[in-house]
């Protein structure tokens, strides 16, 4: 008889924890994402060329365009360079004079603190690791660097898994860049990207007292 008093106050012990009643909402994680980090100069050409790829499909090759930036940082200033560049390379006309622009193209950046203290493992990273046998895997992603399916060995695996992972990992800030084009005062296309940003260069982000030249060539890459 006692056994069936515990095993019944256990099951209601266990009841009252999964009641469908609460408060508050759970919190509960999202799904398993990558976001970049921007470690280097060179990763600002890549952001601008993505940015172009993205948007350039709304825009008519013989429009004017006319581009000008909401924030001002050592970011801003060389994303322009680089936006510019990419758009005259791709056959797209770029205007400095608003005046004769039929096309804006109009970005602005915005830094964030990331209050989480979460870090990145490497199990986070994978996309998808399958033991064929014994020190043989096959690694495929459609999420990452790794674009085709292939048997490698147990240690390679993790090496290009661990290459993908940022070694320096989550940031305190992030940085948030967007973009629009506007046709006559009309949006017509916008782009939205979020990047994890080294930690002791958030002066390239931000309006700081030190020497934003100086500061820019301390990038490592």
């Amino acid at each position: 008889m006692k056994k069936y008093i515990i095993s019944g106050l256990a099951g209601l012990l266990f009841l009252g924890c999964s009641t469908p009643y609460r408060e508050a909402p759970l919190a509960t994680n999202f799904k398993n994402v990558n976001q970049k980090k921007i470690e280097s100069l060179s990763h600002w050409k890549l952001i601008a060329q993505d940015l172009v790829k993205n948007l350039t499909p709304k825009i008519q090759k013989n429009s004017k365009i006319y581009i000008t930036q909401k924030t001002d940082t050592p970011f801003d200033k060389n994303l322009y360079t680089f936006l510019k560049n990419y758009l005259v390379q791709n056959g797209y006309n770029v205007v400095i004079n608003p005046n004769y622009s039929n096309i804006t193209l109009t970005y602005s950046s915005n830094i964030l603190p990331f209050q989480g203290k979460y870090t990145p493992k490497r199990r986070d990273l994978m996309g998808s690791l399958v033991l064929l046998g014994t020190g043989v895997a096959v690694v495929s992603s459609s999420s990452t660097a790794i674009a085709t399916v292939g048997a490698i060995t147990g240690l390679e695996a993790i090496n290009i898994i661990d290459s993908l992972k940022s070694e320096t990992g989550a940031s305190v800030y992030e940085l948030s860049v967007n973009v629009e084009i506007l046709d006559n005062q009309k949006y017509i296309s916008s782009v939205n990207r979020i990047y994890y940003i080294v930690d002791d260069q958030i002066c390239l982000y931000k309006k700081c007292q030190t020497n934003s030249f100086d500061t820019i060539f301390k990038i490592k890459g």
